[in-house]
């Protein structure tokens, strides 16, 4: 009985905050359900059935309506309540309702409280402003560091040079934050240049950039070829081949294939790989290997024309990223290995699920792939099972020309589903596959777990497969 009765005592009270909650929401037009659920017992900072969801506080702060937030306040509801890494405070700020961050910073909301992001960090993301410097004034901490670093290094990378000449007058760090870039390194990756002169101007070290990029690479990964060019001007020292090979990389990285021309015409290698950093195994690829793993293919194109080594697995990435036949043709003649590790394989499954084109696969049996083989694997998919499985005519005749093993047991998916070239096209339907098969020597009473081709069309009523393959003596 007692424990029925706090049941429904809990439930009363979640329904009672719910109603809170959505009233709170109305703003002016919930002011007197508010007042009225307040002094029936309801509190405005009971925890709520959902974690992340926030106080009627938030809700009356992010609508502007202060005699709403007055109310709730005299009802003690808790001013610097964190819910879902913001406040009220935070959620005003997000709404941009300048009035409400006036109040609340009055009635002592902590301008410096910190859960993924400061209050200032929001005002700066959303660009206002007189917001920041209300803040400021209100004591907020200009150089606190959270995870996208300071509210400067946020300015420096949205381009907001207007918020920048107010942080820096309000004392902002221009050094990196520990474990971040520093401004200028993110406004040399915004590519903005108002914004990079300001905060060079004001005394911002190039050598300083912080833990992950120099300025330069930054600018390559930007791809702004006159903050590059800039860059490359302003230095004492000229960059070192392995400097500007590094800023290649990031060009290639993000696609700036303008960026990557004009670093090799400097004199970047396109073979170097960039300076290991801790936490970024991408950096493991060369230039080429990162343009094709991101589908930057202009960039991957230029890159081969100056020289990149197509060793390795790139062929593999160009192959499941769908690259043009002209920059495999090209992968190839640059050291790619058609029978590289992976290479069957993905071309295999890349068959098999319609993403490869006709003149790929012509273009690497012309560069020596093996069409038979299956990366070591006995049971591995095979070409010919791919292209039959779905239908590809045209394919299986190319694959059938090249010398593919027209009987190969092949698994065909993940749960380890073993079928022949045949059995593949009988149980597709295919019809005219059946029949190319069978005239290339297709062994008809091949079977898998006791079934042939003919009881796999038999299965799936493909009647005139069926009535083929009995035509040629086949018997279920």
């Amino acid at each position: 009985m007692k424990k029925q009765e706090e049941t429904q005592k809990t439930r009363g009270k979640k329904k009672a905050f719910r109603e809170l909650l959505l009233a709170a929401h109305e703003g002016k037009d919930g002011i007197e359900k508010v007042r009225k659920l307040l002094k029936a017992g309801a509190n405005p900072n009971d925890e709520p059935e959902d974690e992340d969801c926030e106080t009627p506080l938030h809700a009356a702060a992010a609508c502007g309506h202060i005699p709403m937030v007055k109310l709730l306040l005299q009802y003690g509801a808790d001013v610097n309540c964190m819910r879902n890494d913001r406040t009220p405070l935070d959620a005003a700020i997000e709404a941009k309702k300048l009035s409400m961050i006036k109040f609340l910073l009055k009635a002592g909301a902590n301008v410096n409280a910190k859960e993924g992001m400061t209050p200032l960090m929001r005002a700066v993301d959303g660009g206002r402003s007189n917001i920041v410097r209300t803040l400021l004034d209100a004591g907020a901490e200009v150089n606190d560091v959270t995870f996208s670093g300071t509210a400067l290094c946020k300015a420096a990378s949205q381009k907001k040079v207007k918020l920048i000449r107010i942080l820096l007058d309000a004392g902002a760090d221009l050094r990196a934050p520990k474990g971040h870039s520093a401004p200028l390194t993110k406004a040399a990756w915004s590519g903005d240049m108002p914004s990079f002169k300001m905060i060079l101007d004001a005394g911002a070290d190039m050598k300083d950039s912080g833990q992950f990029y120099t300025i330069l690479e930054a600018a390559a990964a930007g791809g702004n070829l006159c903050m590059i060019k800039f860059i490359l001007a302003s230095v004492t020292e000229k960059p070192t081949k392995k400097e500007l090979s590094d800023a290649l990389w990031h060009a290639a990285c993000f696609g700036r294939t303008d960026a990557v021309k004009f670093l090799i015409e400097q004199g970047a290698g396109v073979n170097i790989r960039p300076r290991w950093i801790c936490g970024y195994s991408q950096r493991e690829k060369t230039a080429l290997e990162i343009a094709v793993y991101r589908g930057h293919f202009s960039t991957a194109k230029l890159l081969l024309e100056a020289g990149a080594n197509a060793k390795g697995g790139v062929l593999v990435s160009a192959i499941k990223k769908g690259c043009s036949t002209e920059i495999i043709a090209r992968m190839l003649e640059s050291g790619a290995d058609p029978n590289g590790a992976h290479v069957y394989e993905t071309l295999a499954r890349g068959i098999q699920q319609k993403r490869v084109d006709e003149k790929i696969v012509k273009c690497l049996l012309e560069h020596g792939l093996n069409v038979n083989d299956r990366s070591g694997e006995s049971a591995g998919l095979t070409l010919l099972t791919a292209a039959a499985g779905p239908g590809q005519i045209s394919l299986v005749k190319l694959l059938l020309a090249a010398g593919a093993d027209v009987n190969a047991k092949s698994a065909v998916d993940l749960f380890g589903k073993i079928r022949t070239p045949l059995m593949a096209a009988a149980e597709g339907g295919w019809i005219e596959i059946v029949h190319i098969l069978l005239e290339a020597g297709a062994d008809t009473n091949a079977s898998v777990e006791g079934k042939t081709a003919l009881d796999f069309a038999m299965e799936n009523k493909h009647a005139d497969v069926v009535d083929l393959l009995r035509a040629v003596g086949v018997c279920s």
